[in-house]
């Protein structure tokens, strides 16, 4: 949806969308979450083996994973929608620790310049639309930035 102010009332006119889009939003959670979906992928790795194993299927029910496992073990739902993904290994959402989302490359913006002079909102902005256009995609579920950069400017 786009949202373009022109007129004086245009902030109530924003609130207003944005309330319908979070209501349709949580109408189809709700919906999901009655649901069961089967992936059945070519493999599966559990992060805890040093193989991925074949034959095993993941249970997600709403926007949770309920079980994963070997397919003879696991009872599936009879209304589960069932996704077969050949060629493909699942695994584990992956946890980049040590990312630097508030910068972006030097080539681009000197490190002072982004950090003394870009502000904090449009540094944050900036890495949403990075995580979402690139960490999540790539497989990463949870990504923190680096502990020792300045999200804003200090003084002595």
């Amino acid at each position: 949806m786009r949202v373009i102010a022109r007129e004086s009332n245009a902030g109530r006119r924003s609130t207003a969308a944005v309330a319908m889009w979070c209501t349709l939003a949580s109408t189809a959670l709700a919906a999901q979450e009655t649901s069961a979906v089967v992936l059945r992928p070519e493999r599966v790795w559990d992060g805890t083996s040093d193989k991925a194993v074949s034959g095993w299927i993941v249970l997600v029910r709403g926007d949770r994973i309920e079980s994963v496992g070997p397919a003879t073990s696991l009872r599936i739902p009879a209304d589960a929608t069932m996704i077969e993904l050949p060629r493909l290994t699942l695994l584990p959402g992956l946890i980049d620790a040590h990312s630097h989302l508030l910068l972006h490359p030097y080539n681009e913006t000197s490190w002072d310049d982004q950090v003394l002079r870009e502000s904090l909102a449009l540094r944050t902005a900036r890495a949403t639309v990075h995580a979402r256009q690139h960490c999540i995609p790539a497989g990463f579920c949870c990504v923190t930035s680096a502990p020792k950069e300045p999200a804003t400017p200090t003084s002595d």
